[in-house]
């Protein structure tokens, strides 16, 4: 539909304000865009309950007798990504919600796929060092597990346990549900906060912190290509590297992945290590830029994520009244607290209305006053109520 579209430019230039104007916007398309502040409110306050929900049921399973119930890390990997992917796909089979609408499911060309490939590998290096500083202060509690499950199962199936899985169940909580919503009211914002959320369901400070920095990467990589698939592979080759890293070294010598799961908990090598890091961190990360950009420009977004990015320099105001005019349907002009891009895509919600449907609209709904302010928040109670329990959880878990 006409308002469908309409709708999906206006949540990507990020207004965070509707503001009504007798000089500007008509009543009308006031109380759309009115009604579509609301519905993003109540749509983002959706996605935090159920980050609240899943913190709490993942909380009640932890005093179950785990070892009792679940012996091997193999099961208990599954148990916790089913906990982590029940509330979320409860929410939308209740609902019969679209799957592929809800997480931003599109298909991707091949040759985008190869980019993401080369992106992945460049940002890498970045990952490695963040992971190597963060073991200078905690150890890391995912590499006993992660080898368990490797040397106790084939192959194929830790690289379904490991990488395969939580690809597909993380990706669609964390940048699906959570952040296809937060975008809709700020996609810095939202990038920033489905990061910290995905950090801290994590539930220890050494997967927090390089989990939050990915987080904002696959955020970064979704919004390039115009789908969750992209985070999805990007998630799948890390996780996969990882696997596949610790099966060759476990073919190879038992002893090797023994030594190598010690060797990242030991803080002595880790300084040796960050100062090999921190060169190839460097270039990789010049080259992941790049490589973004070209692949931001082969999908048609490389405008968009410049803008998103805050890349594109504001044109001079002080040129002529035409050059002003196209200036002023790209930046919000402060004087008169209207945005130009928005007056656009108001009227054309208008038009594209059903005129029945307008009647209703303006029967019952309430008198429109001038500057009336719809304001789209991302924390609400049952966030910040989520995000408190899982700091707490994530020290005592640290220093227990």
């Amino acid at each position: 539909m006409q308002r469908d579209r309409e709708l999906e430019k206006f949540s990507a230039y990020n207004l965070t304000f509707l503001w009504y104007d007798n000089k500007g916007i008509s009543k009308e398309s006031c109380f759309i865009l009115q009604k579509w502040g609301i519905k993003m409110n109540h749509e983002v306050s959706k996605a935090n309950q159920i980050f609240l929900i899943t913190v709490l049921v993942s909380l009640t399973a932890s005093f179950l007798p785990i070892s009792v119930l679940f012996p091997d890390y193999t099961s208990r990997l599954l148990f916790s990504e089913l906990i982590l992917v029940a509330p979320g796909a409860t929410y939308l089979l209740a609902g019969n919600r679209s799957y592929a609408k809800a997480v931003r499911l599109k298909p991707l060309r091949i040759g985008t796929i190869l980019w993401l490939i080369l992106f992945t590998v460049c940002i890498m290096p970045v990952m490695g060092m963040v992971n190597a500083i963060s073991m200078l202060f905690v150890e890391n509690s995912t590499s006993t597990m992660m080898g368990e499950i490797v040397t106790g199962n084939s192959y194929f199936i830790s690289m379904i346990l490991i990488a395969l899985l939580p690809c597909i169940f993380e990706e669609s909580v964390y940048r699906g549900m959570f952040y296809n919503e937060y975008r809709k009211v700020s996609p810095i914002r939202g990038m920033l906060l489905s990061a910290l959320l995905f950090g801290l369901m994590h539930g220890n400070l050494n997967q927090f912190s390089y989990a939050f920095f990915m987080g904002i990467v696959f955020a970064v990589a979704i919004e390039a290509t115009d789908s969750i698939l992209a985070s999805m592979i990007m998630h799948f080759l890390i996780n996969g590297f990882s696997t596949t890293m610790m099966f060759v070294m476990g073919m190879l010598d038992d002893h090797l992945l023994q030594e190598a799961t010690d060797m990242t908990s030991s803080a002595e090598t880790l300084g040796s290590v960050i100062g090999l890091y921190l060169p190839i961190a460097l270039v990789g990360l010049v080259f992941a830029i790049i490589v973004l950009r070209v692949m931001a420009a082969g999908e048609g977004r490389l405008e968009y994520i410049d803008s998103l990015l805050h890349l594109s320099r504001k044109k001079n105001i002080n040129k002529t009244k035409a050059e002003k005019k196209n200036i002023e349907s790209e930046f919000f002009t402060e004087e008169n607290g209207i945005n130009a891009q928005m007056e656009n895509i108001a009227e054309n919600l208008k038009r594209a209305d059903i005129e029945e449907e307008n009647k209703d609209t303006q029967r019952d709904s309430p008198i429109l006053e001038k500057n009336i302010l719809v304001r789209q928040r991302l924390f609400t109670a049952p966030l910040i109520a989520g995000i408190i329990l899982c700091t707490i959880l994530m020290i005592l878990n640290e220093v227990l």
